[in-house]
Protein backbone atom coordinates (compact mmCIF):
# COMPACT_ATOMS: atom_id res chain seq x y z
CA UNK A 1 0.00 0.00 0.00
CA UNK A 2 1.33 3.44 -0.92
CA UNK A 3 2.13 5.97 1.78
CA UNK A 4 -0.50 8.57 2.60
CA UNK A 5 -0.33 11.91 0.78
CA UNK A 6 -1.39 15.11 2.50
CA UNK A 7 -2.35 18.28 0.69
CA UNK A 8 -5.08 18.90 -1.88
CA UNK A 9 -4.48 20.91 -5.04
CA UNK A 10 -6.00 24.39 -5.25
CA UNK A 11 -7.22 23.72 -8.80
CA UNK A 12 -9.12 27.02 -9.04
CA UNK A 13 -6.15 29.04 -7.72
CA UNK A 14 -8.30 30.78 -5.09
CA UNK A 15 -5.32 31.69 -2.92
CA UNK A 16 -4.52 31.58 0.77
CA UNK A 17 -8.01 32.60 1.95
CA UNK A 18 -9.33 29.25 0.79
CA UNK A 19 -8.20 25.80 1.94
CA UNK A 20 -8.91 22.98 -0.55
CA UNK A 21 -10.12 19.83 1.16
CA UNK A 22 -9.86 17.57 -1.87
CA UNK A 23 -9.90 17.84 -5.64
CA UNK A 24 -11.00 15.71 -8.54
CA UNK A 25 -10.60 16.07 -12.30
CA UNK A 26 -12.59 13.79 -14.56
CA UNK A 27 -12.57 13.41 -18.34
CA UNK A 28 -15.99 12.84 -19.87
CA UNK A 29 -16.35 11.64 -23.47
CA UNK A 30 -19.31 11.44 -25.81
CA UNK A 31 -20.15 7.98 -27.15
CA UNK A 32 -21.12 7.26 -30.77
CA UNK A 33 -22.30 3.89 -32.06
CA UNK A 34 -23.80 2.28 -35.15
CA UNK A 35 -26.21 -0.66 -35.28
CA UNK A 36 -26.40 -3.54 -37.74
CA UNK A 37 -29.42 -5.13 -39.40
CA UNK A 38 -30.29 -7.06 -36.25
CA UNK A 39 -30.16 -3.95 -34.08
CA UNK A 40 -26.96 -4.89 -32.26
CA UNK A 41 -24.07 -2.44 -32.08
CA UNK A 42 -21.46 -3.17 -34.76
CA UNK A 43 -19.21 -0.12 -34.35
CA UNK A 44 -18.57 2.40 -31.58
CA UNK A 45 -16.14 5.10 -30.58
CA UNK A 46 -15.76 8.08 -28.25
CA UNK A 47 -15.24 11.74 -29.05
CA UNK A 48 -15.44 15.24 -27.57
CA UNK A 49 -13.03 15.36 -24.61
CA UNK A 50 -14.63 17.33 -21.79
CA UNK A 51 -12.73 17.85 -18.54
CA UNK A 52 -14.66 18.67 -15.40
CA UNK A 53 -13.18 19.61 -12.05
CA UNK A 54 -14.64 19.75 -8.55
CA UNK A 55 -12.93 21.06 -5.43
CA UNK A 56 -14.45 21.61 -1.95
CA UNK A 57 -12.91 24.40 0.15
CA UNK A 58 -13.28 26.02 3.54
CA UNK A 59 -12.84 29.78 3.78
CA UNK A 60 -10.09 30.87 6.22
CA UNK A 61 -9.65 34.52 5.28
CA UNK A 62 -10.19 37.64 7.34
CA UNK A 63 -13.96 37.53 6.92
CA UNK A 64 -14.29 34.00 8.32
CA UNK A 65 -15.61 34.99 11.77
CA UNK A 66 -17.89 37.80 10.68
CA UNK A 67 -21.47 37.89 9.44
CA UNK A 68 -20.68 37.86 5.74
CA UNK A 69 -22.42 37.99 2.42
CA UNK A 70 -20.39 35.17 0.91
CA UNK A 71 -20.33 36.95 -2.42
CA UNK A 72 -17.65 39.28 -1.02
CA UNK A 73 -15.29 36.34 -0.54
CA UNK A 74 -15.88 35.16 -4.11
CA UNK A 75 -15.15 38.66 -5.38
CA UNK A 76 -11.83 38.81 -3.52
CA UNK A 77 -10.76 35.54 -5.15
CA UNK A 78 -12.13 36.39 -8.60
CA UNK A 79 -14.28 33.28 -8.39
CA UNK A 80 -17.87 34.02 -9.33
CA UNK A 81 -19.84 31.63 -11.51
CA UNK A 82 -18.77 32.33 -15.08
CA UNK A 83 -15.27 33.53 -14.18
CA UNK A 84 -12.14 31.90 -15.57
CA UNK A 85 -9.60 30.98 -12.91
CA UNK A 86 -6.92 28.30 -12.58
CA UNK A 87 -7.45 27.20 -16.25
CA UNK A 88 -11.12 26.33 -15.62
CA UNK A 89 -14.31 28.33 -15.77
CA UNK A 90 -16.58 28.10 -12.73
CA UNK A 91 -20.04 26.73 -13.50
CA UNK A 92 -21.33 26.06 -9.98
CA UNK A 93 -20.67 27.00 -6.36
CA UNK A 94 -22.38 24.89 -3.70
CA UNK A 95 -22.34 25.95 -0.06
CA UNK A 96 -23.21 23.29 2.53
CA UNK A 97 -23.98 25.14 5.76
CA UNK A 98 -24.91 22.00 7.74
CA UNK A 99 -21.40 21.62 9.32
CA UNK A 100 -21.99 24.91 11.16
CA UNK A 101 -24.17 23.03 13.65
CA UNK A 102 -20.90 21.47 14.89
CA UNK A 103 -19.03 24.78 14.97
CA UNK A 104 -17.29 23.93 11.69
CA UNK A 105 -16.99 26.08 8.61
CA UNK A 106 -19.37 25.79 5.65
CA UNK A 107 -18.09 23.52 2.89
CA UNK A 108 -17.90 25.47 -0.36
CA UNK A 109 -17.55 23.28 -3.45
CA UNK A 110 -16.53 24.87 -6.75
CA UNK A 111 -17.23 23.02 -9.99
CA UNK A 112 -15.86 23.96 -13.39
CA UNK A 113 -15.07 22.87 -16.94
CA UNK A 114 -12.21 23.38 -19.36
CA UNK A 115 -12.40 24.69 -22.92
CA UNK A 116 -12.77 28.36 -22.02
CA UNK A 117 -9.87 30.80 -22.42
CA UNK A 118 -11.45 33.73 -20.58
CA UNK A 119 -14.38 34.62 -18.34
CA UNK A 120 -17.87 34.32 -19.79
CA UNK A 121 -21.19 35.69 -18.48
CA UNK A 122 -20.82 36.20 -14.73
CA UNK A 123 -23.49 35.43 -12.14
CA UNK A 124 -23.19 36.75 -8.59
CA UNK A 125 -24.88 35.44 -5.48
CA UNK A 126 -27.63 37.43 -3.80
CA UNK A 127 -26.79 39.35 -0.66
CA UNK A 128 -27.43 36.37 1.60
CA UNK A 129 -25.62 36.19 4.93
CA UNK A 130 -24.23 32.66 4.88
CA UNK A 131 -21.47 32.80 7.48
CA UNK A 132 -22.16 33.30 11.17
CA UNK A 133 -19.95 33.08 14.28
CA UNK A 134 -22.54 31.02 16.16
CA UNK A 135 -22.46 27.21 16.39
CA UNK A 136 -25.70 26.89 14.48
CA UNK A 137 -26.98 26.69 10.92
CA UNK A 138 -28.11 30.21 9.90
CA UNK A 139 -31.65 30.61 8.58
CA UNK A 140 -31.41 31.88 5.02
CA UNK A 141 -35.20 31.62 4.83
CA UNK A 142 -36.95 33.09 7.86
CA UNK A 143 -38.99 30.54 9.83
CA UNK A 144 -41.77 31.86 12.08
CA UNK A 145 -42.66 28.46 13.57
CA UNK A 146 -40.95 28.01 16.94
CA UNK A 147 -41.70 24.27 17.09
CA UNK A 148 -39.55 23.41 14.06
CA UNK A 149 -35.77 23.46 13.67
CA UNK A 150 -33.48 23.77 10.67
CA UNK A 151 -31.28 20.65 10.44
CA UNK A 152 -29.61 20.93 7.01
CA UNK A 153 -29.09 23.67 4.45
CA UNK A 154 -27.38 23.83 1.07
CA UNK A 155 -27.21 26.91 -1.14
CA UNK A 156 -26.11 26.65 -4.79
CA UNK A 157 -25.55 29.16 -7.57
CA UNK A 158 -24.90 27.72 -11.03
CA UNK A 159 -25.04 28.35 -14.76
CA UNK A 160 -25.29 26.18 -17.83
CA UNK A 161 -22.78 26.40 -20.68
CA UNK A 162 -23.17 26.06 -24.42
CA UNK A 163 -21.14 23.73 -26.63
CA UNK A 164 -20.58 23.05 -30.31
CA UNK A 165 -18.31 20.47 -31.90
CA UNK A 166 -15.56 20.69 -34.50
CA UNK A 167 -15.54 18.52 -37.62
CA UNK A 168 -13.31 16.15 -35.64
CA UNK A 169 -15.84 15.91 -32.82
CA UNK A 170 -13.95 18.02 -30.29
CA UNK A 171 -15.99 20.34 -28.09
CA UNK A 172 -16.06 24.08 -28.75
CA UNK A 173 -17.37 26.15 -25.86
CA UNK A 174 -20.07 28.78 -26.23
CA UNK A 175 -20.87 30.81 -23.11
CA UNK A 176 -22.37 30.47 -19.67
CA UNK A 177 -26.11 31.17 -19.48
CA UNK A 178 -29.22 30.49 -17.43
CA UNK A 179 -27.90 31.37 -13.96
CA UNK A 180 -29.97 30.11 -11.03
CA UNK A 181 -29.82 29.99 -7.24
CA UNK A 182 -31.24 26.97 -5.42
CA UNK A 183 -31.83 26.05 -1.81
CA UNK A 184 -32.21 22.58 -0.26
CA UNK A 185 -33.50 22.72 3.32
CA UNK A 186 -34.22 20.05 5.91
CA UNK A 187 -36.25 20.55 9.10
CA UNK A 188 -37.36 18.77 12.21
CA UNK A 189 -41.09 19.44 12.19
CA UNK A 190 -43.01 21.58 9.71
CA UNK A 191 -41.73 25.17 9.40
CA UNK A 192 -43.59 28.31 8.32
CA UNK A 193 -41.25 29.86 5.79
CA UNK A 194 -41.06 33.33 4.27
CA UNK A 195 -40.40 32.23 0.68
CA UNK A 196 -41.16 35.51 -1.11
CA UNK A 197 -39.00 35.80 -4.22
CA UNK A 198 -38.33 32.05 -4.43
CA UNK A 199 -40.12 29.43 -6.50
CA UNK A 200 -40.82 26.47 -4.21
CA UNK A 201 -40.33 23.24 -6.15
CA UNK A 202 -40.62 20.74 -3.30
CA UNK A 203 -42.81 21.31 -0.24
CA UNK A 204 -43.84 17.97 1.22
CA UNK A 205 -46.03 17.14 4.16
CA UNK A 206 -44.41 15.71 7.27
CA UNK A 207 -42.50 12.47 6.86
CA UNK A 208 -43.65 10.49 9.87
CA UNK A 209 -41.88 7.50 11.36
CA UNK A 210 -42.85 4.95 13.98
CA UNK A 211 -39.76 5.57 16.09
CA UNK A 212 -38.68 9.17 15.58
CA UNK A 213 -39.73 12.76 15.11
CA UNK A 214 -41.32 14.06 11.93
CA UNK A 215 -39.07 15.72 9.40
CA UNK A 216 -39.63 17.74 6.24
CA UNK A 217 -37.55 18.90 3.29
CA UNK A 218 -37.91 21.82 0.91
CA UNK A 219 -36.36 22.87 -2.39
CA UNK A 220 -36.64 26.27 -4.02
CA UNK A 221 -35.06 28.17 -6.89
CA UNK A 222 -34.87 31.58 -8.52
CA UNK A 223 -33.18 33.03 -11.57
CA UNK A 224 -30.08 35.23 -11.42
CA UNK A 225 -29.51 38.16 -13.76
CA UNK A 226 -26.06 38.12 -15.35
CA UNK A 227 -23.69 40.97 -14.65
CA UNK A 228 -23.61 43.70 -17.28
Amino acid sequence: MAAGVFGATDVFALGTDWEPQSSSITTALEHASASGADGDIVAETTYGTNKQVSCPYVYVGALANLALALDAAYAAAGAHVGQFTGTYIITQIEVDLSPMAEGKKPMVTFTGVNGFAASSNIYKASALVLFSPACAIPDIIANSDSDSELTSETYTISAQFGTDATKLGEIIRGCTFGGVETLALGYFGIPTLATTGWQVTNEPAAEETATGYSTSSYAMTRGVTREA
